[in-house]
């Protein structure tokens, strides 16, 4: 009887190692991990972008959309059951400004063309090339870039909340567009340097 169990033990004990075995362990953690990065690359490649911290934006631009989108969803049934209890606008600012956040390479693309906001290529930075004053500018521009990403993104959060007083609709537009001109700060800087008309020889005209 006992050669039996320790004869079964032997057939069972492999499975529960290969179970427990830290490189299968590993795998799977791998695999996780491989399909959150192939998750992040996405965003990154709709969203056209090269910058860690940007990745990093739009991925967290991505989860707080559908978490707005699914807010708004359970306002929609609230207000299907009780119109009185939950206004209208309420759900249908919180699934816009989901679906803005979810697709936020594309709003800010879409807001840019709208108000004619293009990227321009700053001719002191081309020609200064590998320079300090070249390495400056764009370490500035990216920077700006990024609390450009970081205002727009506000002016989505603050969307849902616009009741008249405390958020208005205005405070909105101020954010989106501010964030809109911070993220194409080339434009910006070349745009009010042409009003001094200096743009031809810092811009390239």
């Amino acid at each position: 009887m006992w050669l039996a169990g320790t004869a079964r033990a032997q057939e069972i004990d492999p499975k529960l190692v290969e179970k427990a075995d830290p490189e299968s362990v590993g795998d799977a953690a791998d695999k996780k991990m491989g399909s959150v990065l192939d998750v992040l690359e996405r965003l990154q490649e709709q969203a056209g972008i090269d910058s860690p911290v940007e990745t990093l934006l739009y991925a967290i631009a991505f989860i707080s959309g559908l978490a707005l989108v699914a807010k708004s969803l359970t306002d929609f049934v609230k207000f299907g059951s009780d119109p009185n209890r939950v206004p209208f606008s309420q759900p249908m600012l919180y699934f816009l400004a989901g679906i803005f956040l979810v697709q936020l390479g594309a709003t800010t693309d879409t807001a840019s063309e709208t108000l004619g906001v293009s990227d321009v290529a700053f001719a002191y930075a081309e020609a200064a090339g590998s320079s300090t004053g070249g390495k400056i500018l764009e370490i500035v521009f990216e920077f700006l870039h990024v609390i450009g990403i970081v205002t727009v993104m506000r002016a989505l959060f603050l969307m849902p909340k616009i009741d008249g007083r405390q958020f208005t609709v205005g405070q909105v537009i101020t954010h989106l567009v501010s964030g809109l001109l911070l993220m194409n700060f080339e434009w910006t800087s070349c745009t009010m340097l042409a009003s001094f008309g200096w743009g031809d020889a810092i811009c390239g005209g």
